[in-house]
């Protein structure tokens, strides 16, 4: 599919997949208690990082998981001592954002198509962190939402606009 009809079908299956999570997610005594700062642009609270929280502080690849029903809005990146580095949001309504990076006051920063090699790595690096969040819910035994998030990280690969 390409050109408007591919992105709006990427969109909405993107949609149709966060709108899924609810019941997947496993909650960790681990993910609950870790600190971390919301990307502003995310539109959803309360959140929770499922990632590694070294000294109980989000940080390296993973997931943030927004919203207190479904549909859930995501972010799927980098966080560097508690604060987003860079990744994708996957917004309640569907959309997405291309983060490079964050500015202060933790807004998505985009290339605007200007260094595709910027939005290659960002895409990347969520492709990365979906299935880092996969493997971290398939060492807990929770099959289902391994299996969930190793779709996210297909969707993400196949859904990135040409």
């Amino acid at each position: 599919m390409g050109g408007l009809m591919g992105m709006v079908a990427r969109r909405v299956g993107l949609f149709l997949l966060a709108g899924t999570i609810g019941s997947l997610v496993a909650s960790t005594t681990e993910a609950a208690a870790c600190r971390f700062d919301m990307p502003a642009d995310l539109g959803a609270t309360p959140g929770r990082w499922l990632g590694a929280c070294p000294d109980g502080t989000a940080d390296g690849l993973g997931v943030i998981r927004a919203g207190t029903a479904e549909p859930y809005a995501f972010f799927v990146g980098r966080m560097q001592g508690g604060r987003p580095a860079d990744g994708l949001l996957i917004l309640r309504e569907g959309g997405w954002m291309v983060a490079v990076r964050f500015d202060a006051g933790l807004h998505v920063v985009s290339s605007d198509g200007l260094k595709p090699e910027d939005d290659d790595r960002v895409f990347q690096q969520a492709h990365a962190a979906a299935l880092e969040t996969a493997a971290r819910f398939r060492q807990e035994g929770n099959k289902a939402s391994a299996d969930y998030y190793t779709l996210l990280g297909r969707r993400i690969t196949e859904g990135r606009p040409e």
